[in-house]
């Protein structure tokens, strides 16, 4: 779990063991109190993005936010607010460079390379 003072610590207990007889992933976040919070980049549209649950204040670890690559995952936690901003800020470059792959890659695939995409390819490959 990433606390709010910018440290990574070992939970206890996984927040989810006591549901994980339950096969649906969102019946198991349901019956835990998770809702869905928001989300970094686009699901399924992008390569990588983070889908973010919250669970009421004053229980911890607060949020739980789900690490997405084109089916494989990683879940990890944020004590608090103060910690999600700070996850979201760290994962943010990489989940930008990996939409701005995507992209311009299927800008090439489809043959509609843009004066902007042109652009944008010579200036990365300097």
């Amino acid at each position: 779990m990433l606390t709010a003072d910018n440290r990574w610590v070992e939970l206890d207990a996984d927040p989810l063991a006591h549901v994980a007889h339950i096969e649906d992933h969102e019946e198991q976040l349901r019956v835990s109190g998770w809702s869905e919070w928001g989300m970094l980049s686009r699901k399924d549209l992008t390569p990588l993005w983070l889908e973010i649950y919250q669970r009421p204040q004053g229980q911890e670890p607060e949020f739980m936010v789900i690490v997405c690559n084109l089916g494989f995952y990683r879940v990890v936690y944020a004590e608090n607010t103060p910690a999600l901003m700070s996850l979201q800020a760290q994962w943010a470059p990489a989940i930008q460079a990996a939409a701005v792959t995507e992209l311009l890659g299927d800008l090439q695939e489809n043959g509609t390379v843009s004066d902007v995409a042109s652009l944008v390819q010579r200036a990365l490959s300097r």
